[in-house]
């Protein structure tokens, strides 16, 4: 019998046939519960490819040479490959049933590549490996041919009324004829030209079907379909926060400085839950309201509400924010609601909620356990690599993320991050603080968004203080709340903005500050770390002598440092302490803090009054009882000349309040262009170009080619690097038990607290401190020790090279 996969510990060995048919199946059973409104090409016509796709995507394996490599009797080359002769077999048995060869050519390059990442069709031809297979391929198919391997498999193929004897028609002169077809595959995208509705629709069913495979595919190797932990989470989850937020305001209802602003909050979901317009029509909603006005509870009742309305309430919610420094606290909340929810809930609470980004643990709470009486540890390291496969495919109910996660997911070539597409459609995605994507892809994602909501029943919410242009204005939109009503509300007027963009220099800034300021606190916000740096060491030497405790929060801090001094700044303003934070522009997004007097320098329109809701946020110094002055200090310019050039002619007057910001905003969202930089990634879009996608599609402008460095400031930190490396020689030496690989994982979570990116300018200059000495240009694990960490890391103000003989800025 052919396996698939050998026996692993207790687990036996993996039927070829039982494979082939359990992703197959899955495959058709995801695509069967989408809602998919698709133009090039029917939904029976969609399952039935990803079918065949599951049915021949490892049907290379059947060679004996693919089973004498399982078993262990004989090494790893080409002629065990089985991705490429599985991929030339279902294109051959697929070609004929569609009806558009594209799609023969997608079947092909998805099972290809589904142990890799995606490629354009243009690599298919000239450079493709299939030039190289001749020999190898004549060889492959006379094995299948005449083993007995034939007849098992046209045995499992007659099941599902394909005639595999079709299979001895695959001769040299197809191969050929092959080649040369595949060599102009980019032809048969012309049909797609100059439509980019089409083109977009025709990317997004690839990555589909490529994200049904390669999760299916890892998930039944790992024997995980049959996991029955998220089984009907989505039709159990119950976000609605009505129940919650009466229960705390009963515990508040006394604090009499909060009652004018909750009685406005409570207007604003009301508005919310009463609007007839949230429906499964509807697919594009804004909620443009002031900071601080309970946007985090205003979301989940939308989303509940829009839930219901979906079939069978059988919807994911996925919430988005663009950093993780201010993920924590939004997720909090959600906790708080699902467990007053539900009344089951810390049985599984990873059932029905995940937060994920790159400093969260792969976990799933509860599935693995000995018993609740135990300790935590995993029973196997298995168990912790499927933990692993879960999270990464986004099965929970409600997903809490990073705007990079959520669009290096629908946007990509990888594997990894493919994934998790297909449980993203048919999804609530709520973007959430949304005026921090970058202005340039407004166009770009504009289009995608379009295509995402009416062929893939996508529903999308955009949060903000300030709305930017993303959306379609000739597709209806659904603004859920007045907008006008709570940001001209006397109860938001809260910040008096001064204008000043005479530019200075950063030492007359310090001077000009010290005159000036007179308040029990304040917040400063640089645009570059190094100028942030250098105000925090001018005013820390003045102030600090004043009683007044100054901080630095920039992303030079470890995680393990920036989230300790927030959460210390939170408490030294709810405590009334003198306290002046220099900051750059990582505190202006969802971080609740609130101040007298705020400083920020000049900026995109959108920055400028996300940082004004940290000033007076609460309302505590009444109305137009906050200050903010707008300056414009000389630094590295990171948002380019045309951004500030616009800022500057839209800021004509010298004093502006609270109310006027929304103005402000439209004024400016509506002055921006950027076409240039739309068509070209619209265009690799388009045309498939997978390798531009990859290479140039980045959320964030990584203009500083940063590397990851960890910076092991604890001797705890030291202790963890230390076992992490004693690992990676044990399992390198291969001396190893199950629990090590655990413990590595472990390991590597725990240190991600200490790690940092460091610009590779600066990399350089601090070459002779950064371990493993021997392993400079390749160490994945690059660190600077313990013992050396304070020749280039401050506790205060993070990464920061000393100004000495042999290391200067």
């Amino acid at each position: 019998m052919l396996i698939s996969h050998p026996k692993e510990n207790n687990i036996p060995e993996k039927l070829l046939t039982e494979h082939l048919s359990n992703v197959a199946e899955n495959i058709k059973n995801i695509l069967e519960n989408l809602e998919l409104n698709l133009t090039l090409i029917s939904k029976k016509e969609l399952i039935d490819l990803g079918f065949n796709i599951g049915l021949f995507h490892d049907i290379g394996k059947a060679t004996t040479f693919f089973q004498n490599y399982i078993y262990g009797k004989m090494n790893k080359c080409d002629i065990t490959n089985h991705s490429l002769l599985s991929a030339f077999i279902a294109y051959f048995f697929v070609k004929d049933k569609v009806k558009s060869k594209i799609f023969a050519f997608i079947v092909y390059k998805i099972i290809k590549k589904h142990h890799g990442n995606l490629e354009n069709l243009a690599i298919l031809g000239e450079k493709d490996t299939i030039y190289k297979y001749e020999g190898i391929f004549e060889k492959q198919k006379k094995d299948i041919k005449t083993s007995k391997n034939f007849d098992e498999l046209k045995c499992f193929y007659e099941k599902y009324d394909i005639n595999f004897d079709k299979f001895l028609e695959l001769d040299i002169n197809f191969f050929n004829e092959f080649k040369s077809i595949v060599s102009d595959s980019d032809e048969y995208l012309y049909e797609f030209e100059n439509n980019d509705e089409k083109s977009i629709e025709l990317f997004f069913i690839e990555n589909l079907l490529f994200s049904c495979l390669i999760d299916t595919d890892k998930m039944d190797a790992a024997r995980l379909l049959s996991e029955k932990y998220f089984e009907n989470n989505l039709q159990e989850l119950n976000v609605n926060p009505i129940n919650y937020i009466k229960s705390q305001i009963k515990k508040s209802e006394l604090d009499k400085n909060i009652i004018s602003l909750n009685k406005l909050r409570n207007e604003f979901l009301e508005e919310i839950k009463n609007n007839n317009e949230i429906n499964k029509q509807n697919h594009f909603y804004t909620i443009t309201a002031p900071t601080g006005i309970g946007k985090t509870f205003g979301c989940m009742i939308f989303a509940d509400k829009l839930k219901k309305q979906l079939k069978n309430g059988n919807c994911r919610i996925i919430y988005c924010l663009p950093y993780t420094s201010i993920i924590d606290q939004n997720f909090d909340e959600f906790l708080k609601i699902l467990r007053f929810n539900l009344k089951n809930f810390d049985e599984k609470p990873t059932k029905y909620i995940l937060k994920h980004h790159h400093l969260t643990e792969n976990i799933i709470e509860n599935r693995n356990k000995k018993d609740k009486d135990n300790d935590n540890e995993y029973i196997a390291y298995k168990d912790y690599l499927d933990d692993k496969l879960f999270v990464e495919s986004w099965q929970s109910s409600l997903i809490v993320t990073t705007f990079v996660q959520f669009f290096h997911s629908i946007i990509s070539a990888r594997n990894r991050q493919l994934k998790k597409l297909h449980n993203i459609f048919n999804s609530i995605i709520i973007l959430d603080e949304v005026q921090n994507i970058e202005p340039k892809i407004y166009k770009f994602l504009q289009k995608v968004f379009n295509v995402l909501a009416e062929k893939f029943n996508i529903y999308f919410l955009f949060i903000t203080a300030t709305q930017p242009e993303i959306l379609d204005k000739n597709k209806k939109i659904i603004e859920i709340i007045d907008r006008d009503k709570y940001m001209t509300d006397d109860v938001f007027n809260r910040v008096k903005l001064n204008v000043n963009l005479k530019n200075i220099e950063k030492e007359d800034f310090v001077k000009n500050f010290k005159q000036k300021f007179k308040y029990e606190n304040s917040l400063i916000v640089m645009n570059t770390k190094k100028t942030v740096q250098y105000i925090y060491r001018e005013l820390k030497n003045y102030y600090g002598k004043l009683d007044y405790k100054v901080v630095c929060l920039t992303t030079n801090l470890i995680p393990k440092d920036r989230k300790l001094k927030i959460e210390e700044i939170k408490t030294d303003l709810r405590n009334h302490e003198k306290i002046i934070v220099v900051s750059t522009q990582m505190i202006e997004a969802g971080v609740d803090v609130s101040f007298k007097y705020v400083v920020r320098n000049i900026g995109p329109i959108d920055s400028i009054i996300q940082v004004a809701g940290r000033c007076n946020r609460n309302y505590e110094y009444g109305e137009l009882g906050g200050v903010m002055d707008l300056v414009n200090v000389r630094e590295y310019n990171i948002y380019g000349q045309y951004i500030l050039e616009k800022v500057e002619f839209i800021l004509k007057k010298q004093n502006y309040e609270s109310k006027e910001f929304n103005l402000l905003a439209e004024q400016y969202f509506k002055s921006l262009n950027f076409e240039h930089e739309n068509k070209e990634y619209l265009e690799a879009l388009c045309s498939l170009d997978y390798n531009y996608i990859d290479k140039n599609f980045k959320l964030i402008d990584e203009r500083c080619y940063e590397e990851e460095v960890y910076v092991l400031t604890t001797q705890e930190a030291k202790n963890n690097m230390d076992r992490l490396l004693q690992l990676k020689e044990k399992i390198k030496n291969k001396d190893f038990e199950d629990k090590d690989l655990i413990e590595l994982e472990k390991t590597k979570f725990k240190l991600k607290e200490y790690q940092i990116g460091i610009n590779r300018y600066d990399i350089e200059k601090i070459k002779i401190y950064i371990k493993p000495e021997n392993d400079f240009e390749s160490s994945f694990y690059k660190y600077i020790s313990y013992k050396d960490f304070k020749k280039v890391y401050d506790s205060e103000i993070g990464f920061n090279i000393k100004e000495d003989a042999n290391l200067t800025l």
